[in-house]
Formats: C-alpha cells, structure tokens, sequence
C-alpha cells in the first residue's frame, strides 16, 4: 500500500514522514510516523507471555518476565531523532503565541487495560455473552477475558505495548510547555481520552476516530458491549464507542477547541445520514473537557 505524500526533497522520504503544517496564529500540526523508522517490534500475548512452574509444579504464567519485556527502557515508537524534532516543533509553536498545538498520531495512546468483566458480571452472564460470540471469534474473546482478568492492556500494538516510549514522549511534551490535542487511528473505534503520566499528571487530550467502514473488535464480538465495558475499567477512557463508523470534526477557535464525533446511519447503502454521536470540548485556558 503506497500513501503518496509530498517528499521534502528528491530521494528524502523518511524526512517528509513527521512534518508541520501551521495555521496562522492558531495552530500546528505536527505528523509523526510510528510504524517504520523508530519503531520496536510488537510483543504479542501468544509469544511473549510465557510460562513458569507454580508452586505445585504445574505451570502458571510468567506475568512477572512479560511486564519487565512490556517494561523494558528501551521499547519505542517514535525514536530520539523524531522525539526531538517534535519537541522543537512543540516548543516553537509555544513561542509563536499558537494557543493549539495537535499531534497526528496513528495509535491509540491513552493507558487502557483490557475490562474484567468477571468484577461485574455473574457466571451466567458471562456465558450468555460468550454464545452471543460469533464461533470464529470465541476462543480469542476467552483468551482475552482470563487475561484482563490480570490488568494486561488492552492492545498491545498501540503506545500501551511501549510504555517507556510514551513516558519519553509524555515528558517532551511537558519540556516543551504543552498540553497538546493528540489524534489517533487505526482502532477502527471513536475515544475521548484523557492521558496522564505515569504519575498521574495530566499530559493531553486524546481523540480517536473511528474507521469509514472497517470493522472494530467490537463489531467482531457482537452484544458484548466492550467500549462501555473499557470506560468503567480506565480512569483515561472518557468516551468510547466501538460500533459507529464516521470521523471527527475538529474545530478550533482562540480559546476552544471541539471534536465532533460524526457517524453515518449505515455503511451498506446509500443514501445515509451523518449525525454527530458526540461534541466534546476542551477549554484552552484550564484544560477541562466537557461533555463527557
């Protein structure tokens, strides 16, 4: 698949991949690249997380080794050089009065661990929601309930499977003096999220678009409803709605900011109505986001 974009000079690709647009006295956009130049290879549950003897010789899982992969210092998805670009980027759209700064992002970066829906759902429940499971899917949805059952994150392809990268990149953004707009792909689900360090301060507000037609996980899983399920289960997780297809509208003015979340009533046919399914906004002076 070939994404045509502009290079920055003949032969000079990697380059043109993170670049800045700027939008007078409001904004900049900085588009950052996460799957190519910087990036370490994904660990998957299947390879990664492994098993150990327990305490009676049979085998458990070695959650201890997986969290100190998950955890290793040198896990990233950007890499320094464009880590460094984009906080002189940041800091300079500060200087130049810009009240905006936005981050074109592909994944989702909020923290997000998978839902245990043993903490509220009883047995029978569970079991009714598994036969709602279309058969393809059933022994991957079981999996996944024993393991957030653990606290394990949600998908670990997004920032969530390079925790010490995001907490490079959490403090850039503090460094720099920022607190940006940060709007990500490829879940095929709409979010509002609201991201913090891992001490708990407040780094930026996320938007997450959901895909024009493809399927997200939880079209794949059926009834379950899995994005009400992940904001009872995530401080983060503001908003999240697995289902719609549409995209977002972001609106900018001096002291606002407003994502509309806008879905079509159907993806099988014409013609369709767009709707907004949510408007959040973030007050620029203090930060706090409404609507959620």
């Amino acid at each position: 698949e070939w994404m045509p974009i502009r290079e920055a000079a003949p032969g000079a690709l990697k380059e043109a991949i993170h670049r800045s647009f700027h939008f007078g006295d409001l904004a900049s956009l900085m588009m950052v690249e996460t799957r190519l130049t910087g990036r370490t290879e994904p660990l998957a549950y299947d390879r990664d997380l492994t098993a150990k003897d327990g305490p009676d010789g049979e085998p458990v899982l070695d959650l201890e080794a997986f969290r100190a992969k998950l955890n290793d210092p040198s896990r990233d998805l950007m890499g320094p050089q464009q880590r460094d670009w984009l906080k002189r980027e940041l800091a300079a759209s500060k200087a130049k009065g810009r009240p905006w700064q936005v981050l074109g992002n592909q994944v989702v970066m909020a923290r997000v661990v998978g839902p245990d829906v043993s903490r509220t759902l009883t047995e029978a429940q569970v079991q009714g929601l598994m036969a709602q499971i279309p058969e393809a899917y059933r022994d991957q949805f079981e999996q996944a309930l024993f393991l957030f059952k653990m606290g394990l994150p949600f998908n670990l392809d997004a920032w969530d499977g390079y925790p010490a990268g995001r907490e490079r990149l959490y403090a850039a953004f503090a460094e720099a003096g920022v607190q940006p707009i940060v709007l990500a792909g490829d879940s095929h689900a709409f979010w509002v999220n609201d991201l913090k360090d891992a001490n708990g301060a407040r780094r930026a507000v996320e938007f997450g678009t959901s895909a024009v037609s493809s399927p997200s996980i939880g079209d794949a899983i059926g009834g379950f409803p899995l994005g009400a399920a992940l904001m009872q289960a995530n401080d983060e997780v503001r908003f999240c709605d697995q289902s719609a297809k549409g995209f977002i509208l972001l609106t900018l003015t001096e002291g606002r900011a407003e994502a509309a979340l806008m879905q079509v009533s159907t993806i099988f046919a014409k013609p369709f109505e767009v709707t907004a399914l949510k408007r959040v906004g973030v007050n620029r002076a203090d930060g706090t986001i409404t609507g959620v």
